[in-house]
């Protein structure tokens, strides 16, 4: 972009030009439609990075930007990893995202996917919601990270498994007064 706008870029002027570029990469890569795609190579790197059963640091590695867009794509959809009031908080606020992204796409006659649907909300559907998302998503992807970050996996797993039973229960309390 900025060579195509006449403006030299003071990263690439400094020659940083490929930690820009990973930086890129790495942003790109916590889309969730590239989710599977960063969990293949990371398990990869991590297999190729083993030597004598035991992994190397992640400073060590040849391709270090895959764990750490790893990382970052982990930072992205950790919420329900969190302490569970603040995981909730942002369960109901990205929930709210969704909805008026469903609210949007029903304006234009669009199909609306379920968790997007307004007219399907109800008590204890964003924890539910949330339960797919951690059984599906969150928590395979932090198993994965808990192979080169064990600690930092670890506490999120703890929350994690915390927050499921918090979730359950809500949704249990919701389903009888229904």
């Amino acid at each position: 972009f900025h060579a195509q706008a006449g403006i030299r870029d003071p990263l690439w002027s400094r020659g940083l030009g490929d930690v820009y570029k990973r930086q890129q990469k790495m942003i790109l890569f916590t889309d969730m439609e590239f989710h599977a795609e960063l969990v293949q190579r990371v398990m990869k790197c991590a297999a190729d990075e083993t030597v004598d059963g035991v992994l190397k640091p992640v400073k060590e590695w040849t391709e270090t930007w895959v764990p750490l867009a790893y990382i970052l794509h982990c930072a992205d959809i950790s919420n329900p990893a969190r302490p569970y009031d603040l995981a909730l908080s942002w369960a109901v606020a990205v929930t709210d995202e969704f909805y008026k992204q469903g609210d949007r796409q029903r304006a234009m006659e669009m199909s609306v996917d379920g968790f997007m649907d307004r007219k399907l909300s109800g008590p204890g559907v964003t924890q539910s919601n949330q339960l797919g998302f951690i059984r599906f998503v969150v928590k395979p992807t932090l198993l994965v990270m808990q192979s080169f970050m064990p600690e930092a996996a670890k506490a999120l797993l703890i929350n994690l498994e915390e927050n499921i039973e918090l979730y359950k229960a809500d949704v249990a309390a919701a389903k009888q007064t229904t």
